[in-house]
């Protein structure tokens, strides 16, 4: 496992992937509760503010960093595959604020 993971990332790719984490997880979560209370126009409300701001992430994420799904998009280059370039999810280090 690499020592200096943290460091291989930079601080603003931190930030994206742990906003990202935090956003996915909220409408996760969201989605489950409403799977019993569909009719909850505010648990709705906030299911969409939530989505809409996790794409608003992903978005800033790939367009500075690149896909997050690798089968979402070719690899860009033919010799080598890329995808293993970054660190896996256990060794990243994240410091987020909302």
């Amino acid at each position: 496992m690499c020592n200096n993971c943290e460091h291989t990332m930079s601080i603003e790719k931190q930030e994206l992937l742990g906003k990202l984490t935090i956003l996915d997880f909220i409408c996760y979560d969201l989605g489950l509760y409403l799977d019993t209370h569909p009719t909850d126009c505010e648990g709705l409300t906030l299911f969409n503010k939530m989505a809409k701001a996790g794409a608003a992430v992903r978005r800033t994420y790939e367009k500075e960093f690149g896909s997050l799904r690798y089968n979402e998009y070719p690899n860009p280059n033919e010799e080598e595959w890329l995808w293993i370039k970054d660190p896996w999810p256990w060794e990243k280090h994240f410091r987020v604020e909302l």
